[in-house]
């Protein structure tokens, strides 16, 4: 049976579609246990310009975006088999694919006569969230050692980023990007500045950490379903030792009762951040197909 012709309206991703796609995205990834960060609206939001977003209008809504190598991708809101349109239709003479696509899919995509593969730069790394709450483990015990060196060295306290302390953040941002080699364009500086400016409207929450008083991290992350969180950004000074592990035990510290898995998102194939990412020995970590 050959794919209906499908009426597409495609502009530019912006705030105005999260009411008409992250929904959609939220009722599929409660219905299919899907745990991949890009199903979040401000994941993609804050990320539009990187992979040039663009909100396709239609039957099955999806957003489209593009890679640095030029290839486009697609985010469905619906399985494959419910898609109403042919990617050829979207993006006619692009190289093109549906991602990112579960394990589970995969055999309906096999019925399509779609070609699959994957890329271990994508994967996205699961943790319990009981792990990252207690550290506990040989796997992590240099973590645990770096976590009773700063609680030795410091008074440590935290809170929930509010109103009245949101000017912290935005202030540990512009010092953490002050450690930086790279500009604030190759860094996520500018998407972490938009995360904190929109806190509120994107449904985002965070925490601020403190050291005898003196702010040194932050993270922020979302709720995707009740049962998993994603940790968006975590941001520490340098200076200070073992902030990290501090920042990621708060966050999973101050999460619902219903959320059992943290996504700490991918590593892009960057050896420090993967070598980071492995260093809490992840419990699971998640394949992203391509389909095409």
């Amino acid at each position: 049976m050959s794919t209906p012709v499908c009426r597409m309206i495609i502009k530019p991703l912006t705030l105005e579609h999260q009411p008409l796609l992250s929904p959609a995205w939220r009722d599929l990834c409660v219905t299919y246990d899907l745990r991949f960060a890009e199903y979040s609206f401000a994941n993609a939001f804050l990320f539009r310009k990187k992979y040039a977003y663009q909100f396709v209008e239609c039957s099955t809504p999806c957003l489209q975006g593009r890679w640095q190598n030029n290839d486009c991708f697609v985010i469905p809101s619906v399985p494959p088999k419910q898609i109403k349109f042919k990617l050829s239709q979207l993006l006619p003479g692009c190289t093109c694919c549906f991602f990112p696509l579960p394990d589970a899919w995969v055999e309906d995509c096999q019925k399509m006569n779609m070609s699959l593969i994957s890329c271990r730069a994508d994967t996205d790394y699961l943790f319990r969230k009981s792990k990252l709450q207690t550290l506990q483990g040989r796997e992590l015990s240099s973590r645990r050692n770096l976590l009773n060196q700063l609680e030795r060295k410091y008074s440590l306290e935290s809170k929930e980023i509010k109103e009245e302390n949101i000017q912290e953040a935005f202030k540990l941002l512009e010092r953490w990007q002050s450690q930086k080699e790279d500009s604030k364009e190759t860094t996520d500086y500018y998407s972490c500045l938009e995360a904190l400016t929109y806190i509120s409207k994107l449904h985002l929450f965070g925490r601020i950490a403190y050291a005898d008083g003196q702010a040194f991290g932050f993270t922020l992350g979302e709720l995707l379903t009740p049962k998993t969180a994603l940790l968006h950004f975590t941001k520490a000074l340098t200076s200070i030792k073992g902030a990290t592990p501090f920042l990621y035990r708060d966050f999973a510290l101050s999460l619902p009762d219903s959320v059992q898995w943290i996504n700490l998102e991918q590593d892009l194939g960057i050896p420090a951040l993967r070598q980071a990412k492995n260093a809490y020995n992840p419990d699971l970590l998640l394949t992203k197909w391509k389909a095409s």
